[in-house]
């Protein structure tokens, strides 16, 4: 009967083994600390997740009034300052988390007209702006960030594929739409493969009601790259 038992485990825990994904299984989509941040409640909803995100940061992150500053592991300090001039140098920062796959605080930014996404490196203070929160890609060796804004064009319509270094991200590959297409929702698919939302207007007089939604691959596999829809 003990036997009988131990080879039953064995087969649970091979069973389990082999129901594990491999990388290349693995599904990543972007960062969406905001994403329940809609309306008019939307700038009190994101100072509550900033306070939440601040008190699990350890430390290492401060706000006080209109000044926001992040402690760096060499010891030294970024400090990010919110300009609240009703002018085209407005702009206003909101903590939004640390990503420990990469390495980097990540930190919104909205200006007098449009906004972005500012991604710290916690260790050198490198900064890149992105239009987009990022996907992390199973792995961590490569980010993805896309955007749209087809009717106002405040932020860049275009999907970017960043490689994650040990100091700083660099741009890898581009697309961008100008003012026919925009993306939204990048998904990692393993390492390689990124799917996408592309959104297009039918005419240039067209309305946000009549945006065209289209379901995007892009593969990073074998040297090179393709972009292409997606296979129902």
């Amino acid at each position: 009967m003990r036997r009988t038992r131990t080879l039953s485990t064995f087969a649970v825990l091979l069973v389990a083994a082999c129901a594990r994904p491999e990388p290349s299984d693995v599904e990543s989509a972007a960062y969406a600390p905001f994403a329940r941040c809609t309306g008019d409640d939307r700038r009190v909803c994101m100072a509550k997740v900033e306070a939440r995100e601040i008190a699990n940061a350890s430390g290492r992150v401060r706000r006080r009034g209109q000044r926001l500053t992040i402690r760096l592991g060499n010891g030294e300090t970024t400090e990010l300052v919110n300009d609240t001039s009703d002018s085209g140098s407005a702009k206003r920062y909101v903590y939004a988390g640390y990503l420990p796959s990469i390495r980097h605080h990540v930190v919104a930014v909205s200006y007098y007209e449009g906004g972005a996404v500012v991604l710290l490196h916690e260790q050198t203070g490198a900064t890149t702006e992105v239009h987009g929160f990022p996907a992390v890609a199973p792995g961590a060796r490569r980010i993805a960030t896309a955007s749209v804004d087809l009717i106002a064009g405040y932020t860049p319509n275009h999907i970017r594929v960043w490689r994650v270094t040990d100091t700083h991200l660099e741009l890898e590959w581009g697309l961008d739409g100008g003012t026919r297409w925009g993306a939204s929702d990048p998904v990692w698919h393993g390492p390689h493969v990124v799917t996408f939302t592309r959104h297009t207007l039918p005419s240039p007089s067209a309305g946000p009601n009549e945006v065209v939604r289209t379901p995007m691959r892009l593969d990073l596999r074998n040297g090179g790259l393709t972009v292409q829809p997606q296979a129902p």
